[in-house]
């Protein structure tokens, strides 16, 4: 039996990130992340960390995205990471309200 690894702050069934304050403040409202972290950018529910970890990222960018998911990994240990958003990149026609978007490739 293999020990679950922890990150520095401990260890997350779930990782989200939002890039800008509206994405931030839903996913905060819908997933009920009224707790923070001692004062850091991370939030999570009334349960816990164990569950998921929600944080914003600083900027919009390439380098402000890869930092952001690396810290992730490194101080909450998520199975999984998902990045909730308006899909700002994508193009009106690509995507619709509601819509899940799913990468067939990741840097």
């Amino acid at each position: 039996m293999t020990a679950v690894q922890r990150g520095r702050h401990g260890k997350s069934v779930v990782g989200v990130l939002t890039v800008i304050q509206e994405e931030f403040d839903a996913a905060k409202a819908a997933l009920g992340a009224n707790s923070r972290f001692k004062k850091t950018r991370y939030w999570h529910g009334d349960g816990g960390t164990d569950r998921f970890v929600l944080a914003k990222m600083p900027d919009r960018t390439n380098v402000p995205a890869a930092e952001s998911a690396r810290d992730m990994f490194e101080y909450w240990r998520p199975d999984v990471l998902v990045l909730v958003g308006i899909a700002g990149g994508l193009s009106s026609g690509d995507a619709g309200l509601g819509d899940v978007v799913v990468p067939d490739y990741l840097h």
